[in-house]
């Protein structure tokens, strides 16, 4: 079963984020195998990991005054190489969190 219609039956919550995200002019990566990845004018701002059911977001982004959003939201800080750093935060149900730190992020509204 593909990715979207795997994440649908367990968590309609989340795919249907990802299409209103879509709506607002995001991008959204459905990897064959586990991530839904949120583009942002072309550069990879978070997602959701299904595989190990966190939400994501890039570190380097996290950089300057946006430094303390993801500690604030609960996000911890998870070193995967220079490069593929993340802050990830456990389970479906943390969706608005992960809403509010991209909201944040990108100064745009992403609503249903």
């Amino acid at each position: 079963m593909p990715l979207r219609e795997r994440i649908q039956a367990r968590y309609p919550a989340i795919v249907e984020f990802f299409e209103a995200a879509e709506h607002v002019g995001f991008r959204v990566g459905w990897a064959h195998t586990q991530n839904l990845t949120l583009f942002h004018d072309n550069v990879p701002v978070g997602g959701w990991n299904s595989a190990a059911r966190h939400w994501y977001i890039a570190v380097r982004l996290l950089a300057g005054p946006n430094a303390a959003l993801a500690e604030r939201h609960h996000f911890v800080r998870r070193p995967r190489g220079r490069e593929r750093e993340v802050c990830t935060l456990s389970g479906a149900e943390n969706l608005a969190r992960f809403r509010a730190v991209i909201e944040e992020l990108t100064g745009v509204r992403i609503r249903p």
